[in-house]
């Protein structure tokens, strides 16, 4: 069948009907139209012509090309009730590929950019896909790079932690050896300082003792002129036994 589409091809359109003719229905349907083939040429073969022409004015060829099952399917969905008023009923609609005469390339032509739209059309999908992956790819490259260095920023804070630690024990231990020095220190110097004024205390209470030794004797002997009397003849006493030496 010949039709024309809208963007002005003039292609050919394969088509095929397929109906049916229930048993009871018959006589009438042959009664009216006098045989099958009188029905389809004075009756279908219009109806569906013209039905499929004004579909093609609608539609580009690219446009019948890929909505051929839509067509059909809407053909085989608006037709059916026509062919009930023939008392014909209506199983299916075939809709082949446009084509054109040998001579003619156009349609080739159109079907050649239609393939090279969709061939475009699937690059562009794989390039897509193959970029989604390249993102992925890099995304959980840099993932595994964080956590490597989220691993290492880890061992170096525990190190830090650790050296801080071992840092602390060090100055603790330091500081808890120089108070014991400075305790040491205050000890010794104490003992030392105890021990000064016992010796002073000691010299002070021997020194007392003589002198208080000595002023008894001056008052059971007669006081201070008696004293001296008895440091002169202790001396002579002492001079003379080293002349006899």
């Amino acid at each position: 069948m010949d039709i024309i589409t809208k963007d002005a091809f003039e292609p050919s359109l394969p088509l095929s009907v397929v109906m049916h003719i229930d048993y009871k229905q018959a006589p009438w349907v042959i009664q009216r139209f006098g045989d099958i083939g009188m029905l389809v040429n004075q009756s279908l073969d219009p109806l569906v012509s013209a039905y499929f022409k004004d579909v093609a004015q609608t539609k580009t060829l690219i446009e019948l090309i890929q909505e051929r099952s839509a067509i059909r399917e809407r053909a085989v969905l608006e037709m059916k009730e026509k062919f009930e008023k023939y008392n014909l009923q209506l199983e299916e609609v075939l809709i082949g590929t446009p084509k054109t005469t040998v001579t003619d390339t156009q349609i080739e032509n159109i079907l050649m950019q239609l393939r090279e739209r969709q061939i475009a059309e699937e690059k562009k999908v794989t390039y897509q896909k193959q970029q989604s992956a390249a993102e992925s790819e890099k995304s959980l490259r840099e993932a595994q790079a964080v956590a490597e260095q989220q691993s290492f920023l880890t061992k170096s804070k525990i190190q830090i932690e650790i050296e801080g630690n071992n840092g602390a024990a060090l100055a603790s231990r330091a500081e808890q050896e120089s108070n014991q020095i400075i305790a040491l220190a205050k000890a010794n110097a104490s003992k030392i300082k105890l021990e000064g004024e016992a010796e002073a205390s000691k010299e002070s209470n021997v020194g007392l003792a003589k002198a208080q030794a000595i002023e008894a004797q001056v008052k059971a002997y007669g006081g201070a002129e008696y004293r001296v009397i008895q440091e002169i003849t202790d001396k002579l006493a002492d001079a003379v036994k080293k002349c006899d030496c």
